[in-house]
């Protein structure tokens, strides 16, 4: 489970759930979906805004893979979500260039720890089982390790405040759109 859980308080839950109970149980997903997005959205703007850029050839690529998604019935099962469970998930989603940019995130997120590493490359040669290892170099090198440079974090900080009324005005205004 992620360490960005956001909790609603007992009053207002209770309260939706007596109303979310009257309706039919799609109607009830597609309304706390629609909470979600758009409690979502001003986090999602946050993160765009402090993500850092580099000035390499990837330049941008975090930033533009930012995205909000509804989590699909697989993603819910991989994560231990009960059936039914309606859930959004914030971040570094979208492919760039063909590449997910997820781990480059965590990467971001947390940073890196300066290391020694060795890494074995094959070059060409034959597979002749006498000269079994003759096309494997191995290379050390030593990584300097990422200073942390949190933005998904802070920005769910920033947002965590105003996420339960803007949650309430997502499902409110979806339920008006549907004439409930």
């Amino acid at each position: 489970m992620s360490a960005f859980d956001v909790t609603l308080s007992e009053q207002g839950a209770a309260d939706v759930g007596q109303r979310l109970s009257e309706l039919s149980a799609e109607l009830q997903q597609r309304a706390v979906r629609a909470g979600l997005n758009r409690a979502g959205k001003p986090i999602l703007e946050t993160m765009q805004q402090l993500v850092p850029v580099s000035d390499g050839e990837d330049a941008g690529e975090l930033k533009q893979s930012l995205a909000r998604r509804s989590l699909t019935k697989n993603a819910r099962g991989r994560l231990g979500l009960a059936e039914g469970t309606v859930a959004v998930r914030i971040g570094p989603i979208k492919k760039v260039n063909g590449y997910s940019q997820a781990y480059v995130g965590r990467l971001v997120e947390h940073g890196v720890e300066p290391s020694t590493r060795k890494v074995f490359r094959r070059i060409g040669g034959t597979h002749n089982l006498k000269r079994r290892y003759a096309h494997i170099r191995a290379y050390t090198y030593k990584h300097p390790g990422q200073k942390a440079q949190p933005f998904m974090a802070p920005a769910l900080k920033r947002n965590a405040g105003q996420f339960e009324n803007r949650f309430y005005e997502g499902m409110s205004a979806y339920l008006k759109r549907k004439g409930l």
